[in-house]
This record gives C-alpha cells, structure tokens and sequence, in this order.
C-alpha cells in the first residue's frame, strides 16, 4: 500500500466525466483537458461514462484514444441517470485522487491543478463552491437556492450551498462512498454523510459551451424528492400524521352511516356491534375492509362481531 507520502509526490488522478450526447463539446473538451494534464504531476486518467448517449459521443472519444494518452470509456446499456453514471465512475477509477466534473464545460478543468494542490495539503474533498451562475436563469437559480436550504433545515447530514458534483476525493473518501448499499442514490447528500477533511474553495461557473442541458424541471424535482427522502425522515412522519388524521375522520363518518340493510353510494351497510362500546349499536360500514383497517389503526381494542357469527379483534368507537 502506498504511502501518503509517495502517493502525493507521483500522484495518480482520475478524472470522472459523465456523458450523455454531448457530441457537440466533445472536441473542446478533450483539448482543454489535455492542456490541464499536462501540468499536472504523476499520472492521468480520463474516465468518461457514456449514460446511453444517442450520438456519436462514444465514437468521438473512441477515436481519441488515438491521439490523448490516458482515456478509458465506460459505456451504460441504457441511460440510467447521472447519478448511476457517477457511481459507476466511482467504482471504476483508479486515482489516488478523484475529480467529478460535468462534460459541457460549465466546470472549468483549469480549476482541476488548484483542487490537487489542495489534496496535496491534506484535504480529502475538495468542494467547487459556485460563486456565480452564468447561463442559468433567474427561476433555476432561486429554486435551487430554496432547496438547499429546505433540505440543510430538514437533514441529519448538512449539505454544501451552492456546490454542484465539481469536486476532488480523495481514495479513501471514494472507498467509502462505494461501500455504502443505497440503490437510488442522492450522491449530494452521500458526499456529505461520509465527513471528511474539506476545503471550499469558490468558482464563477461558465454557461454551457454547447448543446442542451440534460436536466429539465420535472427531473429536478423528483432528485430534488429524492434528496429529501433519502436524508430525512419527516417527510413519512408528516405523511404518518396526515394519514392517521384522515383514517380518523372516515371513521367519524362511517359511526354516522345508516344501517340495517340500506344502501347508499353503492355499498351494503350491515349491522355490527361493538361490545364494551359507548354508542352500543350498529354503526359500522364493515364491507368495506379499509374502514376496518383504519378502525384498527385508530381506536382502542375491542371485539366486533360480524355478520355468520365471525368475531374479529378491532379498535374501539369514535
């Protein structure tokens, strides 16, 4: 095993890009990043994950191969997301130190000497804070701001503002995001929950240089939903809550229905009494396999008896 020593005088880096038809920055990106390798010590790896690009995005950076040192491509069957994409990278590179960034350039990779420099000092992340937001609008910059805050309020782990997936992790940081079992991933959040030495540094993001954004708001939202869900655990008690008050209230309603035979609605109301209960009388929709549910949820034990003699244990009357 290296040592930390030797491992940052010859270090080696992984560089994870995710893909997904990003044809038209491809070329630019290649030679911008060739031009930042270069100064970088040790050696380079470039990991680009192709999330089930439909153009020739993996062609173009099969044939790079030819002419960039260092390339590897890691091709999904389908596409999955960029959050799986991100995990695959993770759990393909080999560096010692891992940088994330985003194929259209909004993540400068001038940047990327300046995060190794801070590795090399002893950070084990290295987090992008974006500073300014050039090419977003007005609504995605506030939604945005709205959410961090909203789930920073509601989590057990305390998320970055205004820090994308643009980062450098160290190996061991790596390894403990890839041991960890979740399925649906809110890599955000994950980055967080592990600690970590960290160092912020700030950033003006870049537009994107060309293309289309990948990510419209209906995709936001259900990560945004997911990142609350995953890092938090009131939403299913407000959920709990809402759910025992309206189980509640058609139990309320169902004390008032009329019995005896009629129908209303539909549905056949039977008779049912509740022993050692107050309203002593039938007042039961018990065709209805959801209101004796509820009832059981809600009230206090009793026995009903139902109709052929069948006695079953419920809740009590409200």
């Amino acid at each position: 095993m290296k040592n930390r020593q030797s491992t940052f005088s010859n270090p080696m880096l992984s560089i994870i890009i995710p893909v997904h038809n990003e044809a038209d920055v491809i070329p630019t990106l290649l030679k911008r990043l060739d031009l930042v390798c270069r100064q970088l010590p040790g050696q380079v790896e470039l990991l680009f994950v192709d999330d089930g690009s439909r153009d020739d995005s993996v062609a173009q950076l099969l044939r790079a191969r030819d002419r960039y040192s260092g390339i590897r491509v890691v091709q999904l069957s389908r596409n999955f997301g960029k959050e799986a994409a991100v995990t695959a990278g993770l759990e393909s590179a080999r560096g010692d130190a891992v940088v994330l960034m985003d194929a259209d350039l909004q993540d400068p990779p001038e940047l990327i000497p300046r995060m190794v420099q801070a590795w090399q000092q002893g950070a084990d992340v290295v987090l992008m804070k974006r500073r300014s937001r050039a090419g977003e609008s007005w609504l995605k910059r506030t939604t945005a701001s709205i959410f961090y805050r909203l789930i920073n309020h509601i989590s057990d782990a305390s998320i970055p503002v205004d820090t994308g997936d643009f980062r450098l992790m160290s190996r061991r940081t790596v390894d403990a995001l890839n041991r960890l079992p979740e399925r649906n991933r809110y890599l955000k959040g994950m980055f967080a929950w592990v600690g970590m030495p960290t160092v912020t540094l700030e950033f003006d993001r870049d537009p994107r240089l060309a293309g289309k954004t990948k990510w419209n708001y209906l995709k936001l939202m259900h990560l945004a939903m997911e990142g609350i869900t995953s890092f938090s655990t009131r939403p299913l008690r407000i959920a709990l809550i809402l759910g025992l008050f309206a189980a509640g209230a058609v139990c309320r309603a169902c004390r008032t229905a009329r019995t005896g035979g009629d129908t209303a609605a539909g549905g056949h109301y039977r008779t049912a009494l509740c022993r050692n209960c107050p309203h002593n009388g039938p007042h039961r929709r018990l065709d209805n396999p959801m209101v004796r549910l509820r009832s059981a949820v809600l009230g206090q034990a009793t026995t009903v008896v139902l109709g052929a003699g069948t006695v079953v244990q419920i809740a009590g009357c409200f």
